[in-house]
């Protein structure tokens, strides 16, 4: 007969809670962690109109962020001044946001991050000019 004891506690970073479960079985601690879906957000005011390099980057790598991982949720922010553009994808996992984009480095260093923050976003992926601060990884 085997004696085990069953652990449950929770483990919080910047934005995300992580609930563990453990059993300690025959002197050795078992961890299950329960999956954590990101909410990561991309940077992609150029994808209809801006410099063609980041507009081939951003077309190109969202439909493979998509396709690889479908579990997490998307914030893509796009430039207010392209409302007009459908956006190509649809999924009840991407979310889309409309922000000022007339001066490309004041919208990442001043604006994207309130968005990040007010969406506790784990995750930021900029194309150029990161924001300054924060607990958001680029």
């Amino acid at each position: 007969m085997s004696l085990g004891y069953k652990i449950n506690t929770k483990i919080s970073d910047c934005h995300r809670n992580f609930a563990l479960s453990g059993i300690f079985l025959k002197c050795s601690l078992v961890l299950i962690m329960e999956k954590h879906n990101m909410k990561i957000g991309i940077d992609a005011k150029w994808l209809f109109t801006g410099h063609i390099s980041g507009k081939l980057f951003i077309q190109n790598i969202l439909p493979e962020l998509f396709a690889l991982h479908p579990e997490m949720e998307w914030h893509i922010f796009l430039d207010k001044r392209n409302k007009d553009f459908a956006f190509p994808f649809k999924n009840s996992n991407i979310k889309i946001h409309y922000i000022w984009a007339k001066f490309n480095m004041l919208s990442n260093l001043f604006i994207l991050p309130g968005y990040a923050k007010r969406l506790q976003l784990d995750a930021v992926l900029f194309q150029t000019f990161f924001m300054k601060k924060g607990c958001f990884h680029s």
